[in-house]
């Protein structure tokens, strides 16, 4: 059983980054109890699509951890969630800013029973700012951040295949809670940790800020360093209407590459544009598997594009025990992606199943 991190905390939150925060933190070994409201519980469970009437999106956020229903609403769920922050080590709350200060929860608040509390709250837009009160998702904190200007073409720009301010938040918050744990180790005090999703979206966007920021100039959309502008780092599309992503950045990868296409003119080419459209007609006389053949044991830093079927068959995901499967009372047995964190002494995370809303409540209820 893994159990590195032994902190109980409480997740008020909602939706995808708080769960995915605490499911890291659970699948190391924490206690999280989720405070779900009434009837509704977490938004996520209303998600479809669904299994045997249970959301797969909440399923695949939350196991490892407990469900206690209460109504924040009235003065007996506020004194239940007072009473068990002061057993608590962190909270976790993704509320608009004010709300958690209008239900006597706040930081302020809850400091006063537990003054080694680690309050963190995931908000859009933080809690100060001019933006700070206004509602948004994912794609908003990264259309601000400007991660979504510089996605797609200049007529039109794509949206991501993942909530990317949601993934970033939730690893910086993950990343701020331990911090403020070890902090706590030294100093015996608790901290309030204010994240915000546009500003983690921001925080992406480095690479690519850290150069206009000298510079002055705005990458082409799918042509910056890393988005498709040179060709030694690029997708392209092979004869079966298949993909490969070469990503040769180091002139020996790129010159091992052009060794095996039998084209070593190109090598002086690997950073100018040009011989792109030499490559994508190159790609196209053979099919993918005829490649990833050719490019066998090459050095060359060349993969296939893989769709769903493909990776969940994947052998080394497989070997690295990156697939798990948990029995769910309701549900059945649900395949999930496991805990990319390996230890050198613990084989395996913990394995309790995503709750019933109000599962733990300690007047225990029936899951419907």
């Amino acid at each position: 059983m893994l159990d590195l991190i032994k902190l109980k905390i409480l997740d008020l939150s909602r939706l995808l980054p708080g769960s995915y925060a605490t499911l890291i933190l659970a699948d190391m070994g924490a206690e999280v109890i989720k405070i779900e409201e009434p009837k509704r519980g977490d938004y996520a469970r209303e998600f479809p699509p669904f299994i045997k009437g249970e959301s797969v999106h909440f399923l695949n956020l939350n196991r490892n951890k407990k469900s206690v229903v209460l109504d924040l609403k009235t003065p007996q769920g506020q004194k239940a969630c007072h009473e068990m922050a002061a057993e608590a080590d962190i909270i976790i709350e993704s509320f608009r800013p004010g709300v958690c200060k209008r239900l006597n929860i706040s930081y302020t608040d809850l400091k006063k029973i537990n003054p080694k509390i680690i309050y963190a709250s995931i908000s859009g837009y933080g809690q100060t700012g001019p933006y700070k009160d206004s509602p948004g998702h994912d794609i908003n904190y990264i259309a601000l951040a400007g991660l979504l200007g510089i996605t797609g073409t200049q007529d039109t720009p794509v949206i991501p295949g993942i909530p990317i301010a949601d993934i970033a938040g939730a690893f910086f918050t993950v990343i701020a809670i331990l911090s403020a744990v070890i902090n706590r180790n030294i100093t015996g005090k608790g901290r309030y940790i204010d994240i915000s999703l546009a500003d983690s979206a921001l925080h992406a966007m480095s690479p690519v800020l850290g150069q206009y920021f000298i510079d002055k100039k705005t990458p082409k959309r799918s042509k910056g360093f890393l988005t498709g502008g040179f060709p030694c780092y690029g997708v392209y599309k092979t004869k079966d209407n298949k993909f490969l992503a070469l990503g040769a950045l180091e002139s020996k990868f790129w010159i091992n590459f052009c060794q095996a296409i039998e084209r070593t003119d190109l090598i002086e080419y690997q950073f100018f544009d040009k011989a792109i459209k030499e490559l994508n007609k190159i790609f196209k006389t053979k099919t993918q598997k005829e490649w990833i053949d050719i490019f066998k044991d090459k050095e060359v830093c060349i993969t296939p594009v893989k769709n769903l079927k493909e990776i969940e068959n994947d052998a080394h995901f497989k070997q690295r025990e990156m697939f798990i499967e948990i029995e769910h009372p309701l549900a059945g047995v649900l395949k999930q992606i496991g805990l990319p964190i390996k230890f050198s002494d613990i084989t395996h995370g913990q394995d309790f199943h995503p709750p019933c809303l109000g599962e733990h409540t300690i007047i225990r209820r029936f899951c419907r």
